[in-house]
Order: C-alpha cells, then structure tokens, then sequence
C-alpha cells in the first residue's frame, strides 16, 4: 500500500521497489525486468514494460498476504485484491495478460504452503 511505501521510506530512507530496480541493475538483469520491479507499485507510470510491472504488482500483493496476515480464503482473497487495487484484472486484459481467479489462488496457495520453508532459510542464514 502507499502507505507502507511512506513508512519504509521515512524508517530506512529508501523503499524496496528502488533498492530492487537498483540491484538488479547492478547485476546487469534485463531492462524490462529493471522497469518492471522498479515500477510495480505505479504500473501506469512505467513508460515501457507496464504489463510485466502489473505481474510484479500482484506478486508483491500475494506476498504481503501471505506474510502479513491470517491466511486468507480463496473468496476472501479476490475481494481484498480488488479492494487494494481496483480495475487489475482489465488492465491485464489489456495487456494481453491472461487473468484466470483459480491461477491466483492457487499461487497465492503455492506461496502459503512454501511460507514455511522461507521462514526456516531466513532462519538459518540470519543466525
């Protein structure tokens, strides 16, 4: 959300999108991929590559979920994205992106049962 971009840039001066984008660049990944993590929470301002961004956008949205809150149910799950960001599923459409709700619940469900893992290598790189 755009506030958790404000919190993250007044904590650490900087939000993850730009340290992302920078990073990338840094190890030469490719242009479209740079805009689209660079841009993901402002598709529409990217001037190439917004479809890409849209991906980007939704991945980070699933991630915050899955991170953040109670699991939520697949119903539960499509009502919040299209709380949190309006009008997503046309703008795939029109980018020619093939938005299918059973496609994103189950990667929304593929990131739940992986949870578990992550969690466990972050522990063990951190310790």
């Amino acid at each position: 959300s755009e506030q958790s971009r404000h919190e993250e840039l007044h904590m650490f001066s900087f939000t993850h999108d730009v340290v992302g984008g920078e990073l990338l660049q840094q190890w030469l990944f490719p242009e479209n991929l740079i805009t689209a993590v660079e841009f993901h929470h402002r598709p529409d301002r990217a001037a190439r590559e917004q479809g890409v961004a849209y991906v980007v956008q939704l991945a980070d949205l699933l991630s915050f979920y899955c991170c953040s809150q109670e699991p939520l149910s697949n119903d539960d799950l499509l009502t919040e994205i299209n709380k949190s960001l309006p009008g997503l599923e046309s703008l795939w459409q029109k980018f020619g992106l093939s938005w299918e709700n059973k496609a994103i619940v189950g990667w929304y469900n593929w990131l739940l049962e992986n949870y578990d893992q992550g969690s466990q290598l972050k522990e063990a790189f951190s310790s």
